[in-house]
C-alpha cells in the first residue's frame, strides 16, 4: 500500500487539527501546538505528493502516446527532456513521500506521547479532586471543630459559673446554719434573760422584804432601848 493510500484509506493516520487545549497543562498546550504544526505540513506534503504523482502520471501518459505514434516520433532532444522532468518528478515525489512518512511517524510518536500526557493528567486531575474533596471535608471537620471549640469553651464558662454558684452555695449553706446557729443562741439568751429577770425581780423582792424586815428591826430596838431607859428611871 503506497503512502497516498495509507493516510486515505487508514482513519489512524487521519488527525484532526482542531485538538482542544488543555488548561492544566503547558507541556500538553506546546505539544497540541506542536502537533497541529505537524499536521499542516503533512497536509502539505499530501497536497504536494498528489499534484507531482498527477504531473508523473500526465509524463508517463504522455510518453506512453508518443511511443503509440511512431511517425510522428518526437526528437531525441525532446524525448530526452521529457525522459529528465519525469525522472525528476519521480525524485521529487520519492523525496516527498519519504517527508511525509516521516511527518507521519512523527505525528504518531506525538500522538501517543500526548495520549500519555494526557493520560498523566487525567490522573493529576483526579488527585487534585481528590485533594480538593478532602481540603473542603478538612475545612468541613475544622468549621465543626471550631463549633465544638467554642460550645466547650462556653461549657468551660458555664462550668466555672456554676463552680462560683456552687460556691456561693456552700457560704449560703453555711450563713443559713450559722444563722439557725445564732438564732438558737439568741433564744437561749432571751430564755437566760428571762429566768435571770424572774430571779432579779425575786431578789428585789427579798431584798425589799429584808429592807422591811431591817427597818422593823429598828423600830423594835428603839421601842426596846425606851422601855429600858424608863426601867432605869
Amino acid at each position: 500500500m503506497t503512502v497516498k493510500l495509507q493516510i486515505t484509506e487508514d482513519r489512524k493516520n487521519v488527525f484532526s487539527v482542531d485538538l482542544p487545549d488543555d488548561e492544566g497543562s503547558e507541556l500538553s498546550r506546546t505539544m497540541r501546538d506542536h502537533l497541529r504544526s505537524l499536521v499542516q505540513e503533512r497536509d502539505f506534503y499530501v497536497d504536494e505528493m498528489k499534484n507531482l504523482t498527477t504531473t508523473v502520471d500526465e509524463l508517463c501518459q504522455a510518453q506512453v502516446e508518443i511511443q503509440r505514434q511512431p511517425k510522428a516520433a518526437p526528437s531525441p532532444e525532446r524525448q530526452n527532456s521529457q525522459a529528465l522532468e519525469l525522472a525528476e518528478n519521480k525524485a521529487k515525489l520519492r523525496k516527498v513521500r519519504q517527508e511525509l512518512e516521516e511527518r507521519t511517524e512523527q505525528i504518531h510518536e506525538y500522538v501517543e506521547e500526548l495520549d500519555i500526557l494526557q493520560k498523566d493528567l487525567n490522573k493529576i486531575k483526579q488527585e487534585n479532586r481528590i485533594l480538593i474533596q478532602d481540603a473542603r471535608s478538612a475545612r468541613t471537620y475544622r468549621d465543626e471543630l471550631d463549633v465544638w471549640k467554642e460550645k466547650a469553651q462556653r461549657f468551660e464558662k458555664y462550668e466555672a459559673e456554676n463552680e462560683k454558684l456552687r460556691n456561693k452555695l456552700n457560704e449560703f449553706e453555711y450563713f443559713k446554719t450559722r444563722v439557725e446557729e445564732l438564732r438558737e443562741d439568741n433564744r437561749i439568751l432571751d430564755e437566760t434573760r428571762t429566768m435571770l429577770e424572774e430571779k432579779l425581780d425575786g431578789s428585789s423582792k427579798r431584798v425589799e422584804r429584808v429592807m422591811e424586815l431591817e427597818n422593823d428591826l429598828i423600830k423594835y430596838k428603839e421601842k426596846f432601848d425606851m422601855i429600858c431607859k424608863v426601867r432605869a428611871i
